[in-house]
């Protein structure tokens, strides 16, 4: 790494190498957490949606000015846990929700992990889109195609830890065109249907756009989404 604080003329050259040929391993929510996260004072990032609010990384780049187009590979992990905490289940809760006294304990778990789990959901769902805008908007030209995509998925439980968290919005971030996709800690083939169907709903919903993208390589149908963007669950060699 010492070489890229050599001068600028070599770190133009030599950190487009480094940025591109390796697998970039991001924590949990990484646009909401420190050191990342910063104050929101100031946007160095560019986005087209003048209206947002919360732009990824505000106050510092992830790695440089360059880096969202010029990363190749990136591994995204996702667990139970919530930068935000979640909301407490107090007496105007289970005044809306139903009469506490008259629930059985199973029925308050529920209603409890309900809550919980669609907090979650959102945060999720967030964090993805965060990414996407990141790395499709931030560091000057458009991106090209992405190399390498990567699901963690091997935490990702409820709050509760009673089931999986499979319905998120994976395709989001699948806008980048990575040439393979992996899903690592998928534990069956319910999860993998679970997943592909979120993948396939929105990708179909964009196949107009996706079609002129990829050069009409993209047909609307399961496989066709598997061959493009190289979708693989639990794949014995990672990048």
């Amino acid at each position: 790494m010492a070489i890229l604080r050599t001068c600028k003329q070599v770190l133009g050259e030599a950190e487009e190498v480094y940025l591109a040929n390796n697998l970039f391993v991001l924590p949990d929510e990484s646009t909401k957490r420190q050191p990342f996260a910063g104050s929101g004072l100031s946007h160095n990032t560019k986005s087209v949606d003048i209206t947002r609010t919360h732009v990824p990384f505000p106050d510092r780049w992830l790695f440089s000015a360059s880096a969202p187009r010029l990363i190749k590979s990136i591994s995204i992990g996702f667990s139970g846990r919530s930068i935000k905490g979640f909301p407490a289940l107090d007496y105007s809760t289970w005044k809306t929700e139903a009469d506490f006294d008259s629930l059985a304990p199973a029925a308050r778990l529920q209603i409890a992990h309900e809550r919980a789990k669609n907090f979650l959901d959102g945060d999720l769902d967030g964090y993805i889109e965060d990414l996407y805008r990141f790395f499709k908007f931030g560091g000057g030209p458009t991106l090209k195609r992405m190399n390498y995509l990567e699901f963690d998925l091997t935490n990702a439980f409820c709050p509760t830890g009673c089931c999986r968290m499979m319905e998120q919005g994976w395709s989001q971030i699948m806008f980048l065109g990575p040439r393979k996709t992996g899903f690592l800690g998928v534990r069956n083939t319910q999860e993998v249907d679970i997943i592909m169907a979120e993948v396939y709903k929105s990708l179909y919903g964009s196949y107009s756009d996706l079609h002129d993208d990829y050069e009409g390589k993209l047909n609307v149908d399961m496989d066709g989404i598997e061959k493009v963007f190289g979708i693989v669950f639990n794949p014995k060699k990672t990048h």
